[in-house]
């Protein structure tokens, strides 16, 4: 298919929790778009894996009523903050990670303050988790899984017992479960809209991600997952080769030059028109990290030609101590043929 468009409409970051991003993808045939729609919104919605806090040792506790000397909060809330904790990874997790949280007060305790492996990332630094007086202390292990949709704690109980037999022998201190929240998507919305002209349908897709992932890795993910459910099936099917006559050989060879022969004419003109348009184009389009864009936020940089043209000293700054962001940003914009001024 030729002249597919995968394009960013509008993105923004709407709290310090959810990523917004609205994507224009087509051309489909007509009444196709319906059944691409629904595919894709289910899957985002349920097939997309996460990670989440499933388990936690609090020392000197046996139970989530328990009270802890020089804390603020109690257990429970204690709890519902760590489930309030979103974590990214560098790469897939096959068996669960330990983090560990060993505060002294007087102190404000956040999950900046977690000691987590090194391919295991924060979305967001400054959730809170509890106040310590001078005289409170909070240790804690805490165990991180990646799991899809939504499991409660009854269901996890003996999930837990199960893999962490060895932990539950050798330790007092009993492990409590959460229930555990691996949606990385928390809303998608759909509309279908039909080019008369073109007699061709696109798709408008509305996503809200946790700011974990970014909406249009979301998109790839849930496409990849669509296309490794299905690929499979193609070895069923081998249709005969066709043997092409050389005379209809001659004429697909004549048709061919022509059409590289109009691609030349018109590279020039559409290399300035599609320049123009590139930089006029929602920073939603770069294949960048949800951590990335929410700096771009932060900064007020909206569109492709404000990080190109204005983006500030401030801005090159913080680049010059977050490498990775630098070299994320550079790769995306190589792609477009497109290069920082600094």
């Amino acid at each position: 298919m030729q002249n597919l468009i995968f394009s960013c409409v509008e993105s923004r970051v709407e709290d310090d929790q959810t990523i917004y991003g609205c994507y224009k993808i087509g051309p489909f045939s007509l009444d196709k778009c319906e059944t691409i729609a629904t595919t894709l919104r289910r899957v985002l919605l349920s097939n997309l894996s996460g990670l989440a806090i499933v388990s936690v040792q609090i020392e000197g506790i046996l139970h989530e009523y328990s009270i802890l000397k020089g804390v603020q909060e109690s257990v429970v809330d204690i709890l519902l903050n760590l489930k309030q904790i979103q974590f990214n990874s560098l790469r897939s997790i096959y068996k669960p990670q330990i983090a560990y949280l060993n505060a002294k007060g007087p102190k404000i305790v956040t999950s900046k303050d977690l000691k987590l492996p090194y391919f295991i990332q924060l979305a967001k630094s400054n959730q809170y988790i509890a106040t310590l007086s001078s005289n409170g202390k909070l240790n804690m292990k805490i165990y991180i899984c990646e799991g899809r949709r939504y499991i409660l704690q009854n269901s996890l109980q003996h999930i837990v017992e199960k893999n962490f037999k060895k932990i539950l022998k050798t330790s007092a201190t009993k492990i409590l479960v959460l229930d555990a929240v691996f949606f990385p998507i928390s809303k998608v919305n759909y509309t279908i809209q039909t080019n008369q002209f073109l007699n061709k349908e696109f798709l408008i897709l509305e996503i809200w991600t946790k700011n974990s992932l970014h909406p249009k890795k979301a998109i790839y993910k849930a496409i990849n997952e669509i296309l490794k459910t299905f690929l499979p099936f193609r070895k069923l099917y081998s249709p005969k080769k066709e043997l092409m006559s050389t005379s209809n050989k001659k004429r697909l060879s004549k048709s061919k030059n022509l059409e590289e022969k109009q691609k030349l004419k018109f590279n020039e003109k559409r290399r300035k028109i599609l320049k123009n348009k590139i930089l006029s184009l929602d920073l939603g389009n770069l294949d960048v990290s949800a951590q990335t864009y929410c700096l771009f936020k932060k900064f007020n940089l909206h569109k492709i030609s404000d990080l190109i043209e204005k983006p500030g000293q401030k801005f090159f700054t913080v680049l010059t101590h977050q490498p990775k962001i630098l070299h994320e940003i550079e790769t995306s914009l190589e792609k477009f043929g497109l290069y920082l001024k600094y």
